[in-house]
């Protein structure tokens, strides 16, 4: 069995990421993948919840700015294939991840705690 992409999130205790900020990273990106999906219904899904407040409240809560996921998602689910829908979604996902395992590990005291996890990364 292949090892969870999420496993950072769910087991570092020292993370400076919180168990519900962690949660709420999970969420964001599963979307980004759903996105990628080739199932009408999900996809629907997804731009649905684009347009909803849960939208905005969740990427607050995962401390991600949702005019740039939202932003990132719509180009996944504009991508012209589903090979490049993909490509889009895992660049996204890559990014995330990035910022999630330098970020993993105790809070260095002189680091600015607040986590805006898209701001500064080249756009998907």
């Amino acid at each position: 069995m292949e090892e969870s992409i999420y496993r950072p999130l769910e087991d570092d205790p020292d993370s400076v990421f919180q168990p519900e900020q962690r949660l709420w990273i999970s969420v964001v990106m599963q979307a980004a993948v759903d996105a990628a999906s080739t199932h009408k219904k999900i996809k629907r899904d997804v731009v649905t919840w684009l347009g909803s407040d849960d939208f905005d409240v969740v990427c607050g809560m995962a401390g991600m700015s949702p005019v740039q996921v939202r932003h990132d998602v719509n180009a996944i689910l504009a991508a012209n294939t589903p090979q490049e829908a993909f490509r889009k979604a895992m660049a996204f996902r890559f990014l995330v991840r990035r910022y999630i395992d330098d970020n993993l590990g105790e809070v260095d005291k002189g680091k600015d705690t607040e986590t805006d996890i898209l701001k500064g990364l080249p756009e998907v």
